[in-house]
């Protein structure tokens, strides 16, 4: 589900330049680094400098963008699309939850949950990560936080693919997905008034009974965090995606990861940088401001493109290769500054968590390149669909 109503540039139009993005941006960091699209409307950053600068400046660059859902939309007023003070009241509400000694307590039932989808798929040897692991495993993965029973975790993975993805688990398109959103919204409302009655270990519950400086959150800031948390589901499913394809290009690198779990975790980090699931991020100028000798005026619409950051050879060392052990500590991949993305943690474990079920338990994996299609969203660099084939580990 693409929220913020902005194309893609014409260089990206094809599935082909989609999928392998670098070349153009190599050749834009070089020539242009903050270029102004007139077709589109927006001004294009693509070095790491600039990049850095537009995202983690909020007094001269402002993430309340128009979204497709219009102003008055919970989802316009989640922390995803709102400035300070509003963006630090609610990260206030809920920070304390997305700490590392919180998020430990899931990976069990994550690494469970991925054992078994991934089991069903062995005795075929063939599986679609997005559809049959990623997508699924980051709704599973929110249900657990949300504190939705395990009973429920079916439909609400029903309700993600038809009302955030508009379409069903097999790729049929949903004719109105705005009714599936009617009755998603409908759910998360009947799970918080039952937290209010019920209060759990959860986090819904810690939503529920969150007061920062003598305000508690309102329905509609409920409802906005449960949907953000759920559209931003994506970028772990993609994290995984992208690191599949990304260790497919490097010659028995699957093999020589699986069981450890420390290179796989360095592993999920290279790929954020090689292949950044959000590979783009708007920003909207408050006022007046030069970025690169450019003058960009207030109002004005910039796409920072992170996944060519990233790419940027005046940070990074060779960054055409994917090198799982190199120094990765620079990357912006889950931004900067007070945007910086609460949901890292979660997306890292998960991520380290299904690569290495999966690993322990296939050999010989290989993508099927020739079917996978790409994510036509242009702020995703990732994968709609992407089939590999493997061996069984034997023992």
């Amino acid at each position: 589900m693409s929220l913020v109503p902005i194309d893609g540039p014409e260089a990206l139009s094809d599935p082909a330049a989609k999928r392998e993005p670098f070349p153009w941006f190599a050749e834009m960091r070089e020539s242009d680094p903050v270029r102004y699209d007139p077709d589109r409307n927006v001004w294009d950053v693509f070095t790491y400098e600039h990049v850095q600068a537009v995202l983690g400046n909020d007094e001269r660059f402002s993430v309340e963008v128009e979204t497709v859902v219009g102003p008055d939309d919970p989802l316009s007023k989640s922390m995803m699309f709102s400035d300070p003070p509003r963006h630090d009241f609610l990260q206030a509400a809920v920070s304390d939850f997305f700490q590392p000694s919180s998020i430990d307590r899931y990976e069990s039932a994550v690494r469970e949950a991925a054992a078994e989808r991934i089991e069903r798929h062995l005795p075929g040897g063939s599986l679609d990560v997005m559809n049959d692991l990623g997508y699924p495993m980051a709704v599973v993965t929110i249900a657990e936080l949300l504190g939705i029973p395990r009973e429920d975790h079916e439909t609400f993975l029903e309700y993600a693919w038809k009302a955030l993805q508009g379409r069903t688990a097999d790729g049929t398109s949903v004719e109105n997905p705005l009714t599936y959103r009617r009755e998603l919204i409908e759910f998360l409302g009947d799970l918080i008034d039952a937290r209010r009655e019920r209060p759990r270990e959860d986090l819904v519950t810690r939503l529920v009974e969150a007061e920062v400086d003598g305000r508690s959150l309102t329905g509609e800031d409920l409802i906005g965090f449960c949907e953000m948390l759920m559209i931003g589901g994506a970028v772990p499913a993609t994290l995984l995606t992208n690191a599949v394809y990304s260790l497919d290009q490097v010659d028995g690198l699957a093999s020589e990861l699986a069981g450890d779990e420390a290179a796989i975790e360095r592993a999920v980090e290279e790929t954020l940088r090689y292949r950044s699931p959000t590979q783009a991020v708007p920003r909207l100028a408050r006022r007046d401001v030069e970025v690169a000798g450019r003058e960009i005026e207030a109002g004005d619409r910039l796409v920072s493109w992170i996944a060519s950051a990233n790419r940027d050879p005046a940070v990074f060392e060779d960054p055409g290769s994917f090198v799982y052990d190199r120094d990765q500590d620079a990357h912006l991949a889950f931004g900067t500054g007070t945007h910086f993305c609460l949901g890292s943690r979660v997306a890292r474990m998960e991520a380290r968590v299904v690569l290495s079920e999966l690993l322990d338990r296939v050999d010989r994996m290989a993508v099927r390149t020739e079917d996978a299609k790409v994510d036509a969203n242009p702020i995703i660099l990732g994968f709609d669909s992407l089939p590999i084939t493997f061996e069984p580990a034997s023992g």
